[in-house]
């Protein structure tokens, strides 16, 4: 393969997450026989390209690039040239920059070629013991509890496995809040994927907050989905006014959901009707 044998496009691949053999032979021809490689940090894709002999000329391209950046790439690209775009790690787009350049790519009638390869969400799955049929991806987990509080609640009834990156220093105080809103529900934590280190943590969410502490790298966290709905509304209602009796209403659901196995988001939606009656 030449430079010239491949199609003038926005080549989008994907590098190793950690293990150095995980590079395809696919995207090494890519990269080594491009016009142009649009890198997250150039110094981190220097040690990549060293590694593969790849001398091919590099421009940062990240999340806070400005349209003149991108603007650039796609010139390039119209010009006859082939462009490739690789992430610090893993899979561009896949909570990793490039969607906006591959929105104004699209908007310019530019081709777009994906270069598979690693990405830490499907092993993690692997790795989990959940459920692997049916899975839904959220990226990075907010910041703040107060929005992952949200973002579970609002994900409380999906029946699919969960996967969510997190840091290894907010976990401690994310898994509390996904005890809180679903229960004791399994779950698996996954870290340093592909790397010397990797390990899987597989539990109930009760037994992985105490071995959350102290960890270190990436970690991908899985969570089972909710359970279909084994008691009816009139079980959960009659519940919940047992527990009113004594309780606040916010301690009220949280004691029906963990009682009836119902998700606290939909005890907590039947509920509102029920304490607007009392």
């Amino acid at each position: 393969m030449t430079k010239q044998d491949l199609t003038p496009a926005l080549y989008i691949v994907s590098t190793p997450i950690g293990n150095l053999g995980d590079m395809t032979y696919r995207a090494v021809e890519t990269l080594q026989h491009c016009n142009l490689i649009a890198c997250e940090d150039t110094r981190t894709s220097a040690k990549l390209l060293r590694a593969y002999d790849i001398r091919t000329p590099t421009t940062p391209y990240h999340d806070h690039s400005d349209g003149k950046a991108r603007a650039k790439i796609i010139q390039a690209i119209q010009s006859g040239q082939s462009v490739a775009l690789i992430s610090d790690a893993g899979t561009p787009l896949i909570s990793d920059p490039g969607y906006q350049l591959i929105q104004d790519a699209v908007d310019q009638g530019v081709s777009i070629i994906p270069i598979p390869g690693a990405n830490a969400v499907l092993p993690a799955l692997q790795l989990s013991a959940l459920p692997t049929n049916r899975f839904s991806f959220h990226g990075f987990l907010p910041a703040k509890t107060g929005a992952v509080t949200k973002l579970v609640e609002a994900l409380a009834d999906r029946e699919e496995t969960l996967i969510f990156y997190e840091t290894a220093r907010r976990i401690t105080k994310s898994l509390p809040v996904f005890l809180d809103v679903l229960g004791d529900r399994q779950a698996a934590i996954i870290r340093e994927i592909t790397k010397l280190h990797e390990e899987a943590l597989r539990g109930p969410l009760s037994a992985l907050i105490p071995v959350s502490e102290g960890l270190k790298g990436e970690i991908v966290l899985c969570i089972a989905g909710a359970q279909a709905k084994q008691v009816d509304d009139a079980h959960i209602m009659a519940e919940l006014r047992l527990a009113l009796e004594e309780n606040s209403f916010k301690d009220a659901v949280r004691i029906v959901s963990k009682g009836t196995g119902a998700s606290r988001s939909h005890v907590y939606t039947l509920g509102l009707g029920l304490r607007d009656e009392l």
